[in-house]
C-alpha cells in the first residue's frame, strides 16, 4: 500500500534493484551460502514473484488466499521445516554476512536468533529459528508478536548485532536507498 503506484502491478519484491528483482538478490544471497530447499510464501500477484524468481530448483511455492501473518505461517506448515530454519523477508535487501550468522547460532543454544542493529523487536528482518520456538506461536501471530511473546516469557533469543546494511522496500524512500546503495 506504502509504495502505490509502484505496487499496483507489481508485488514489492519483484521490484528491481541493481538490474534484478529483490527477491531474486534474496535468493542468490541464500543460495551462496547453501540454501537448497527454499519456501517461498505467496500472496499478492503470485505469478509476478514466479516470473521474477525465474527458473530455481531450489525455490518451492506456498500460495495463500488469505494473508497469513509470518510466524503462524510457520507453524501451519511446520512440516516442511528442518530443526533449524531461517526467516527473511523476500522484500529486503543485506548485505548481512549469512555463514557468520548461522555460526553464531549454532554456538550460542538458545531457540531463536536475530539479525539486529538494536534489539528483538527492531531487526534487519533476517532469523534463524529452532523448531521448538513453533510452540510459542499463537493464531494470527507475526513475527514481532513472536518476539514479545518470548521477551515476556524469558525465553533467551540471541541477538546477532551486526552493522551490515538492511532496506526493506517499504517506502519509496527506502526503496531508493536500496538502489543507491547496490548500485555499488
Amino acid at each position: 500500500m506504502r509504495l502505490r503506484p509502484l505496487t499496483l502491478k507489481t508485488p514489492k519484491p519483484a521490484l528491481i534493484v541493481k538490474g534484478k528483482p529483490i527477491i531474486r538478490h534474496v535468493l542468490d544471497w541464500l543460495e551462496n551460502v547453501g540454501f537448497d530447499s527454499i519456501f517461498v510464501k505467496l500472496y499478492y500477484l503470485p505469478d509476478h514473484i514466479k516470473k521474477a524468481v525465474g527458473e530455481d530448483e531450489n525455490v518451492h511455492y506456498i500460495t495463500e488466499r488469505n494473508l497469513t501473518p509470518t510466524a503462524y505461517f510457520l507453524k501451519k506448515h511446520k512440516d516442511i521445516l528442518e530443526e533449524a530454519f531461517l526467516v527473511t523477508n523476500g522484500d529486503t535487501l543485506t548485505n548481512l554476512n549469512l555463514t557468520e550468522f548461522i555460526e553464531f547460532h549454532l554456538t550460542n543454544n538458545n531457540i531463536a536468533t536475530v539479525f539486529t542493529h538494536d534489539d528483538a523487536i527492531h531487526t534487519g528482518g533476517t532469523y534463524l529459528f529452532d523448531r521448538e520456538v513453533l510452540k510459542y506461536i499463537k493464531k494470527d501471530d507475526d513475527i514481532p508478536d513472536l518476539m514479545k511473546r518470548l521477551a515476556e516469557k524469558e525465553i533467551p533469543v540471541n541477538l546477532f548485532y551486526s552493522n551490515a546494511h538492511y532496506f526493506d522496500s517499504a517506502t519509496e524512500e527506502k526503496l531508493a536507498k536500496a538502489r543507491k546503495y547496490f548500485k555499488k
